[in-house]
């Protein structure tokens, strides 16, 4: 048996592989963050309890425990991984798509033409559905709220609605999903043209690079991160002439920019990275509409001298101007909390 204390909070690769005589693991209300392959291989283990502590499960974190048909998810996840119980008899005795607890796993089929999911999915695991090459349309019921990473990377999806309780889409989530040409964030009223209702709050780095259909997309007023190079190579992307816009968001930058960049009227956001090692930017102004300038978006741009940002803006994010070596001092924004 295994019993875990309150005081651990992670519990590192291979920690416990291949302990073939467990039959019981007691994990204690601290513990947030399982490794990948922590306990696998433990083939006498038949039942699982997560507390509500636990926010990560990596992949094969319970690989091959072929006997464990219970499991219990504690009500924290925030990421877990399709391997993660890989091999396991709650796996192996699934029909066709697999869960665990209301989080969805991935198909045993890899040939499926649309995906049902229950309509008490909260989440959808990381690589669930990775490179499938017969989905080619998805709609999420509302109750989902994480999207994991790589979830639908390299899929032939063309069409895609999220639903309105998604809050998190993850990293590479719909990466290289090269037929992919409208993605809908949220419930929308196809009436009247126009996103009714979204939870979205963070579009991660590279989530729709190489989407080379994708000319456009609406993004939520509740998003207020979007990821490093999240529109890379896609439509939207290539069709840019220096700025790259994604909604009323700035996102990129094309080999063609150089000179000065007066940020359009209307803009609520940067992304993470958006001008990464552009060493052709020379200035920037950024309007009052601007609520969100992410992380390292103006990182090693050595030939920025000039810097106007909005008068609301409240926090200027790590490495923000790292090594803008020819940045003067300019004025910092009156309601600005913290740099």
């Amino acid at each position: 048996a295994i019993e875990l204390p309150a005081s651990v909070t992670e519990v590192g690769e291979y920690a416990f592989a291949s302990c073939t005589a467990v039959t019981e693991i007691t994990l204690g209300s601290g513990l947030e963050h399982i490794a990948p392959y922590a306990f696998s291989d433990l083939a006498l283990l038949e039942e699982l309890v997560l507390p509500d502590t636990v926010k990560t499960v990596g992949e094969g974190a319970f690989y091959n425990c072929a006997a464990l048909s219970s499991i219990t998810l504690g009500t924290g996840v925030e990421m877990l991984d399709l391997g993660a119980f890989l091999g396991t008899a709650v796996w192996e005795s699934a029909t066709n798509e697999v869960y665990v607890g209301k989080w969805f796993l991935g198909c045993k089929d890899g040939t499926i033409t649309s995906l049902n999911l229950r309509e008490d999915t909260i989440g959808i695991a990381n690589f669930a559905l990775f490179g499938n090459k017969t989905l080619t349309d998805l709609i999420l019921p509302n109750s989902v709220k994480i999207i994991g990473n790589a979830a639908f990377s390299g899929t032939k999806l063309n069409n895609a609605v999220i639903g309105s309780g998604v809050e998190v889409i993850g990293e590479q989530a719909f990466a290289n999903c090269q037929n992919l040409s409208t993605v809908i964030l949220g419930s929308y009223d196809f009436d009247e043209g126009e996103l009714m209702e979204s939870s979205l709050k963070k579009i991660g780095d590279y989530a729709f690079k190489g989407c080379l259909l994708l000319d456009s997309i609406e993004i939520p007023s509740s998003v207020t991160v979007v990821g490093t190079y999240a529109f890379r190579d896609s439509g939207i992307f290539k069709q840019a002439e220096g700025v790259v816009y994604a909604g009323k968001w700035l996102v990129d930058f094309t080999e063609a920019f150089s000179g000065e960049v007066k940020v359009k009227n209307g803009t609520v956001g940067i992304a993470n990275y958006a001008f990464y090692k552009c060493t052709t930017l020379t200035s920037i102004s950024m309007p009052n509409t601007v609520k969100y300038v992410g992380r390292s978006a103006f990182y090693k741009c050595t030939a920025l001298t000039s810097v106007t940002l909005p008068n609301t803006l409240e926090v200027i994010e790590d490495y923000t101007f790292y090594h803008c070596d020819s940045l003067k001092l300019f004025s910092l924004p009156p309601m600005l909390r913290s740099i």
